[in-house]
């Protein structure tokens, strides 16, 4: 069995490989090209960056993203694509159809083709890490990627970022991670990656027999905010100020002229983003122990090259951690002012709301969870690209009333925990660890006068199998006999949910022979690891009988270009 761990991430991906008798996964380098002139070198992280040329001649990595970020002319490019799984989006290049899961294709084909080159086989399991706050549309979505990049579509699984976290911590770590003398502890998991703020928070029971439990209590929803925003406002920190000492307006400029220097910006400000944290990280044995003197004094030099209004000479500055944190300011919640804030809808955007999120969620999941509260963690755990950002830290301890541990290796973490992952739930390396985890958000069927229904509650663990939803107004309306009804079923977290999305366009019963009006219609769901939904329909008749309908279901743009999408072939990798 030949088993592979990837990190499908929004702004890197990544792929691990745990060699039998190893004691942990190690990463599998992905070539790709680095300069011009078809330069290729292997390296650990392939940049989430495609570049279409043409059907035949697609671009992945590294050079890519440097040059989609300094390029004078507009191209073919697609960087941060993760976020947009799922949905309806699309564009045309050359003729082709591009969408989301075509370009997650492209980096899992250039994933695959590495790991099969590096071990001298073919592979038989993968393990797909996705964010918790994934619904089931992005879920189904990744998992199409998948078969079209060519990975075995029997050996498929997904596993939520912050959980593979967890296991490669518990691999690399131990029963050290957990307090001593505890049978049952929370776990608060806190992944800060390029696209998403995802937060989990989960239950471990450590039993007599040394094995672990693991249970997915809650997680977050809002997962509009990561570290490409970050980047995003630190360049218009930048950009300000560069405006103030060079005497330029930034809203004058022609289109290129803007367009170029922001994207040069851009990449300066990710860039001093990263030399700063770093540089923070090794300054500071805390990062609770800022104060103002050190966040003047912590700094990193910024350069952009003359171009446009800076044709005279080159733009130097310094960023120090005072800086960033003005530049980040948007994000980072007045905890003096915490529950006058939580009126404000500015404040619905910190990085308080997905943690408060995952938190309500854990309330919702139980009445024995009814008042769960920050006081009940046991730990609080970061990892991520964007864990070590000064001042991040210190703002989630303030949230979470307890400072949180920063994880070794926060870039693989997620890509090595699919490997730990895939292996324990085979039962391989010796550690027993079981993981539940429920639906996050509940199914609802629309009534005809418009309003939602509950068939499957959020609180379900799974898998399931065939579940009996319970519905009381699911019945065939109208007058006279039918052979084809229309459902339509929601996810969301209640009946009033005003984010209430739907699962398709509708499902179509067809029944094998005329049904009366008034007939109820049974549902039974099934849910696997991988969180995807299969329903069945039955109609009970006076007498007693059953007939089972054949559902149809009507899908969306995304469903159905994804059949017609063409194999990549990656000619010139």
């Amino acid at each position: 069995m030949t088993r592979i761990g990837i990190d499908l991430g929004t702004t890197n991906t990544l792929c691990s490989y745990w060699p039998p008798g190893a004691k942990r996964p190690q990463l599998i380098p992905i070539p790709q090209p680095i300069g011009p002139k078809e330069k290729v070198d292997s390296l650990k992280l392939l940049p989430s960056a495609v570049y279409v040329e043409s059907e035949q001649t697609v671009f992945a990595g590294r050079w890519v993203k440097l040059d989609s970020r300094t390029a004078s002319e507009q191209k073919p490019y697609f960087l941060s694509m993760k976020k947009r799984m799922g949905t309806t989006y699309v564009r045309e290049v050359n003729g082709l159809t591009i969408t989301p899961e075509w370009v997650a294709a492209c980096l899992l084909q250039v994933v695959r083709k590495s790991a099969e080159n590096y071990l001298g086989k073919a592979i038989d399991e993968v393990v797909i890490t996705v964010p918790a706050s994934f619904s089931t549309e992005q879920r189904a979505a990744t998992l199409e990627a998948a078969k079209l990049a060519g990975l075995p579509r029997s050996g498929l699984k997904l596993v939520d970022e912050p959980t593979a976290a967890l296991c490669h911590a518990l691999n690399e770590q131990g029963h050290e991670l957990l307090s001593e003398g505890q049978h049952k502890q929370y776990i608060m998991m806190i992944d800060i990656g390029g696209g998403t703020f995802d937060v989990s928070i989960v239950q471990v029971i450590r039993n007599a027999e040394e094995t672990l439990d693991i249970t997915l209590l809650g997680c977050s929803r809002y997962n509009e905010m990561a570290g490409d925003d970050f980047d995003l406002y630190i360049a218009a920190f930048l950009l300000n100020r560069m405006e103030q000492q060079r005497g330029f307006d930034y809203s004058e400029l022609t289109h290129n002229e803007a367009a170029d220097l922001a994207a040069v910006t851009l990449y300066r400000a990710e860039e001093a983003k990263q030399k700063l944290s770093k540089l923070a990280r090794e300054s500071v044995s805390s990062p609770l122990r800022y104060n103002r003197d050190l966040m003047e004094k912590i700094q990193v030099p910024v350069e952009i090259s003359a171009m446009g209004p800076l044709e005279a000479e080159n733009y130097r500055d310094q960023l120090t951690v005072k800086d960033l944190g003005l530049a980040l300011k948007r994000f980072l919640p007045d905890l003096l002012n915490r529950h006058k804030n939580r009126e404000d809808k500015l404040y619905s955007y910190t990085i308080a709301k997905p943690i408060e999120e995952a938190m309500e969620s854990v309330r919702q999941s139980s009445e024995a969870f009814a008042v769960f509260d920050y006081m009940d963690l046991h730990e609080v755990l970061l990892t991520g690209g964007s864990a070590h950002i000064p001042l991040l830290e210190m703002a989630i301890n303030q949230i979470v009333a307890r400072p949180p541990r920063t994880l070794t290796d926060t870039m693989e973490s997620v890509a090595l925990g699919a490997s730990v992952f895939g292996a324990w739930v085979a039962g391989e390396h010796g550690e027993l660890v079981h993981l539940h985890e429920r639906i996050n958000d509940s199914v609802f069927l629309q009534l005809p006068d418009g309003r939602f229904e509950e068939v499957l509650s959020k609180n379900n663990v799974i898998p399931l199998k065939n579940y009996p939803c319970p519905t009381r107004s699911l019945k065939i309306g109208g007058e006279g006999i039918y052979k084809q009804v229309e459902l339509r079923l929601f996810l969301g977290q209640s009946a009033q949910d005003p984010f209430m999305a739907p699962m398709t366009t509708s499902h179509i019963l067809t029944f094998p022979e005329p049904i009366p009006s008034g007939t109820p219609i049974n549902i039974h769901c099934s849910v696997g690891p991988d969180r995807c939904f299969h329903f069945t329909f039955t109609a009970r008749l006076a007498e007693g009988s059953e007939i089972k309908a054949k559902a149809k279901v009507v899908q969306d743009r995304t469903a159905q270009g994804l059949a017609h999408l063409p194999q990549v072939n990656l000619t010139r990798l």
